[in-house]
């Protein structure tokens, strides 16, 4: 158990280097390049999908992806004018306002969401951190068409770095090496 762990982090760690180019050139150069954004819409999606929705209560026991969402896509409140009325009231009611989002943020809740899955221990868990990855992902699609294809070129290159997804001879491996640990000393 604790090799094959160990042996997956190094994993993701190496490839975390080597592929760290391939994402700089998708999130800081290109766009950059094409003024790429996470829509206002998208961003209120995912706020309220985490914060505001029926999950809201689930996601406050994963409270790095909470305070993320809370920190970097929440709406920011506008005061109404600095009129007042006759009362000293002010005219209006404040508003809130989504914001677009960074696609480095989209990326840093992305990487958050797949650490917290790999933690997850319960199916309730694991369906709502599944179905906010999936809504993320289908934000990710609708972004620029350059950024998209480099993003995921990033993405495809890590996986195939790291070794998933698992094949089956991967699985019986893990599988003989884990009846080894355990039954073999």
């Amino acid at each position: 158990g604790s090799r094959i762990t160990k042996t997956v982090e190094n994993a993701e760690e190496s490839a975390r280097a080597s592929t760290r180019p391939l994402y700089d050139n998708a999130l800081k150069v290109i766009a950059k390049e094409r003024g790429v954004e996470l829509p206002e819409s998208a961003v209120d999606d995912i706020f309220q999908t985490v914060v505001g929705g029926k999950n809201s209560d689930i996601f406050a026991s994963f409270p790095s992806i909470y305070r993320k969402v809370q920190n970097r896509f929440a709406p920011k409140v506008e005061q109404p004018s600095g009129l007042v009325d006759e009362l000293g009231q002010p005219f209006g009611k404040p508003t809130e306002k989504f914001a677009a989002a960074s696609v480095e943020d989209l990326d840093s809740l992305k990487r958050e969401i797949n650490m917290q899955l790999r933690g997850a221990r319960t199916d309730s868990h694991i369906r709502v951190l599944q179905d906010l990855k999936s809504k993320v992902n289908q934000h990710i699609e609708q972004l620029d068409p350059v950024f998209v294809d480099a993003y995921k070129k990033a993405d495809q290159t890590f996986l195939a770095k790291v070794g998933l997804p698992f094949n089956e001879e991967t699985i019986k491996s893990i599988e003989r090496a884990k009846f080894d640990e355990n039954v073999v000393p």
